[in-house]
């Protein structure tokens, strides 16, 4: 769970300004949201509170999705603007 992602769980900081600082944002609050629905998930698990937990993991997988389409995307950016 929050080892596959570096253990922190601190919650991203508030940015607002340019393109690159909102999409770093994005990344870092999917990432965030990725840790916790899956120690949510775990948890309701754990209670037997199958629906819950089913949810949880459905939210899990949403934000992973956001964390590899956000990461490919900034990725694009900076390759983009190294040429």
């Amino acid at each position: 769970m929050d080892a596959e992602r570096g253990g922190d769980v601190t919650p991203p900081p508030d940015d607002e300004g340019d393109e690159s600082a909102s999409r770093g944002t994005q990344l870092e609050v999917a990432s965030y949201i990725e840790i916790l629905s899956a120690e949510l998930s775990e948890m309701a698990k754990a209670a037997d509170l199958k629906s819950l937990a089913y949810f949880l993991e459905m939210a899990r997988l949403e934000a992973s999705i956001q964390v590899e389409r956000h990461a490919m995307s900034m990725s694009m950016s900076m390759s983009m603007s190294e040429s």
